[in-house]
């Protein structure tokens, strides 16, 4: 089934969880305990996204996770996160690479200018993204 290009691109995706799940410290560190999660958006079941930051030991091992559970895309999309400064989008399921429709953030995004750190994200269609701080 792997020659099929959905099928390919599936294992693709799960290749590549795995691998930030081993390479992003935020993602594992803290597994079993609170300290290690944080809900960001829990406010938009219109919307149907919702997000969570995942922390590591260290103070800026962070991983900002978005969900969007609809079929609709998501631009000028407001988050909150606990560092100014790039963000690099370390994975996006609705990659082509993953037979996705490839909307997303380009690679990274800065946040905007202000007193509280946010990002404005594009977020795709019925996908995941996850950002992490650049050091």
């Amino acid at each position: 089934m792997l020659p099929q290009p959905r099928h390919g691109g599936i294992q693709s995706l799960v290749r590549d969880l795995n691998h930030i799940y081993r390479t992003v410290p935020a993602l594992h560190e803290l597994d079993c305990s609170q300290a290690g999660f944080e809900w960001v958006i829990t406010h938009d079941s219109g919307g149907n996204v919702f997000a969570w930051i995942r922390k590591g030991r260290d103070a800026r091992a962070r991983c900002l996770v978005v969900v969007n559970f609809s079929p609709n895309v998501y631009y000028d999309y407001r988050v909150r996160v606990p560092f100014a400064g790039k963000w690099k989008e370390v994975l996006n399921s609705d990659s082509a690479h993953y037979g996705g429709s490839n909307v997303g953030n380009v690679g990274d995004v800065r946040t905007l200018e202000g007193a509280i750190p946010e990002l404005n994200l594009t977020i795709p269609p019925l996908a995941a993204i996850f950002l992490v701080p650049e050091s």
